[in-house]
């Protein structure tokens, strides 16, 4: 039997580019700009567009079958959903929010292509205006507003479409050009637009592909061996749980649960909860939890996400700028203030006024009281206190990038790395 592969997952083919690092020709990527120059080098660009392939068309007719005895039917059988889910988490996960999961995001590549038609296709305002950073981390319910749906993503939700190959990458950045070209050229640009998020994956996957142990933080070379706490099993089921005793975190795990999916920016402050920011647990607990989870979890960018975000990667931002576990109206994060998006995964805390919505501990008892809710016995307390926990944690990573840099600098030939200064 002669069997073929072809390219079609990514925009780039990984193994081309493999072979091009490897010789020397190309280098690694670790941000925009150099993603940008592979992504040139490997398929050219017409001004400033780069020349992706189209997606390949689906065959008119399959040929039949060669000669030769057929297996049973039985040997082809689709299982069924729960013989998949086997434990009794994913047992009681798709008794409780199965629904809720499908409603939003439906399976199969005739889904996909009503999503892009609906999200993307169809929006041109929209996908020339998207800025990633800018979009809201508590998704795209809006407060007092009819029929409010705090499931639906700010975003343009494919991404588990893309992981599945229900939807190809090429066709959604085709779609993306079309209505960058219907605007003559006036849209976002990379990395905050949406060419910009698809170069970000195609990135990641080139890392994948030429790191060693990409999801190990022993000896691989875009991961910086920091040592992290013992791993707190309190601590690790409260922040999977969505019982951490901080309405924002937990409300994010909560929904990760319960429709298998958390906008980037939510991403963003679990991550660093778990990890610098306040926990101090290793980063690798929480990427199992996503892997686990996510209905869009992808080994290459799953394991590129977290070493960026646990700041132990070259292209991680710097290890002391935290994201605060109850955000304000000008947090990076963009959670919404009225307090719903909290009150819809988090219904302990539905009566709670908004103004202490992200932090009912402050909440005089009185408030509590007549909230239904009181903190340490209807809603957990604070599992740490973020600003103590935080400091410490930043002391400890600078030590260990110290020990690292003492250590790196002590092997033959090794010449001493320049300190990274803070940034104001």
């Amino acid at each position: 039997v002669t069997c073929k592969s072809f390219s079609g997952h990514t925009i780039l083919d990984m193994n081309v580019v493999k072979e091009q690092i490897g010789s020397g020709t190309l280098k690694r990527p670790t941000d925009m700009k150099s993603i940008q120059k592979v992504m040139i080098n490997v398929l050219g660009s017409s001004g400033e567009s780069i020349k992706v392939p189209a997606d390949l068309p689906a065959p008119p007719k399959i040929p039949p079958l060669g000669k030769g005895k057929l297996p049973s039917r039985t040997d082809f059988k689709v299982p069924e959903i729960g013989e998949l889910y086997t434990t009794k988490e994913d047992t009681e996960i798709l008794q409780k929010f199965g629904a809720m999961r499908f409603a939003q995001f439906p399976g199969g590549e005739t889904a996909a292509l009503a999503r892009l038609r609906k999200e993307v296709s169809s929006q041109v305002d929209y996908v020339c205006n998207f800025q990633k950073p800018k979009t809201m981390s508590t998704n795209r319910g809006n407060a007092g507003g009819q029929n409010v749906d705090w499931t639906k993503p700010s975003t343009t939700g494919l991404s588990p479409y893309l992981k599945f190959g229900c939807l190809s990458v090429r066709k959604l950045w085709h779609e993306v050009d079309a209505c960058y070209k219907k605007k003559k050229g006036k849209h976002s640009k990379p990395p905050e637009s949406l060419h910009g998020q698809l170069m970000f994956r195609d990135m990641f996957y080139v890392l994948s592909y030429t790191v060693n142990n990409w999801d190990k933080d022993i000896n691989n070379d875009m991961c910086k061996p920091v040592q992290w706490d013992t791993k707190n099993i309190k601590f690790l089921a409260a922040w999977e749980k969505g019982q951490t005793g901080y309405p924002f975190i937990d409300a994010l795990m909560r929904q990760l649960h319960q429709t298998g999916w958390m906008h980037h920016l939510g991403r963003h402050a679990v991550s660093c909860f778990l990890t610098r920011g306040d926990l101090y647990q290793h980063w690798v607990y929480g990427r199992e939890v996503f892997d686990r989870l996510l209905l869009d979890a992808d080994w290459a960018i799953n394991n590129g996400n977290w070493l960026w975000l646990a700041g132990v990667a070259p292209f991680s931002m710097p290890f002391f700028r935290v994201y605060s576990p109850c955000p304000g109206k000008d947090a990076a994060v963009n959670a919404e203030q009225t307090g719903e998006f909290i009150k819809f995964f988090v219904p302990e805390l539905a009566k709670m006024p908004s103004k202490y919505i992200y932090s009912p501990w402050e909440a005089p008892p009185d408030v509590q009281k007549q909230a239904g809710c009181i903190v340490g016995r209807d809603y957990p307390k604070p599992v740490v206190e973020h600003k103590k926990a935080c400091q410490n944690n930043l002391t400890k990573f600078g030590q260990s990038l110290s020990e690292i840099r003492k250590r790196k600098a002590s092997m033959p030939g090794t010449a001493p790395a320049a300190k990274r200064g803070r940034t104001k």
